[in-house]
């Protein structure tokens, strides 16, 4: 996982600090160097998923196996969150700090929601036909309404493939419609409200209001898509 700072949050207006991280470790503006590693202290958990709040910069989290953890100074002290664990998928919320995090717990796949700077992690969790034995492969907020989520959902289990909430997880609709049963890997609103996931044979597109999907291939063949980025970002930065 990759991420860079805001450009509008930093003065000469250019984002200048990289993170990624390499098996267990997180690294910052560098590959080679130990000083560059800002990991975790004492953590066993590889590939971490990594997050930055969009209002302060150098709050930036990652999610582990064990736990979510944020740092408050970039990386320089970490703290556990609360005791959501096993966390495959992360998003924050433009805002203060609105956190979603998806998590392997012991009674299968949870999905959470979390207040800054609360430690108290909320489960919202869809109801059936979403099955807490499938994962969830990624969550996209509404860049203008933190309430506003989307989740992707692996597995084969048919019509459990995308689910949206618009009250922050209180109720969720599934948006499966006529999606094939193959694993959903990523999900992408656009700002006409459209909605983009990649799936293990392509990419699939449902415009605004409408009750089913099509296929979006433009010549790109029947491969797993894992990752959808809009550029330029459609939304405001601020």
């Amino acid at each position: 996982d990759q991420m860079t700072d805001h450009n509008y949050l930093v003065s000469n207006g250019t984002g200048n600090t990289k993170y990624f991280t390499v098996n267990k470790s997180i690294y910052k503006n560098c590959y080679t160097t130990t000083s560059c590693v800002i990991s975790v202290p004492n953590n066993d958990s590889f590939f971490g998923n990594l997050g930055m709040s969009p209002v302060e910069k150098d709050r930036i989290y990652v999610g582990y196996q064990q736990a979510v953890y944020r740092s408050e100074d970039a990386g320089s002290n970490w703290s556990a969150i609360g005791t959501a664990s096993g966390n495959w998928c992360l998003a924050v919320g433009r805002n203060v700090g609105t956190v979603y995090a998806a998590g392997d717990g012991i009674t299968g796949q949870r999905l959470f929601r979390l207040y800054y700077p609360s430690s108290t992690w909320s489960n919202i969790t869809p109801p059936a036909p979403y099955d807490n034995q499938l994962k969830i492969t990624d969550i996209e907020i509404d860049p203008l309404d933190i309430n506003h989520v989307y989740i992707s959902v692996g597995g084969t289990n048919a019509n459990a493939k995308v689910f949206m909430t618009s009250n922050a997880g209180n109720t969720w609709t599934n948006l499966s419609f006529n999606l094939p049963n193959v694993p959903i890997f990523c999900i992408k609103k656009d700002i006409n409200h459209g909605l983009y996931v990649g799936t293990s044979i392509g990419v699939f597109y449902k415009p605004p209001g409408y009750l089913h999907w099509q296929h979006f291939s433009n010549n790109l063949p029947p491969v797993p898509v894992t990752e959808i980025e809009l550029w330029p970002e459609p939304y405001p930065v601020n």
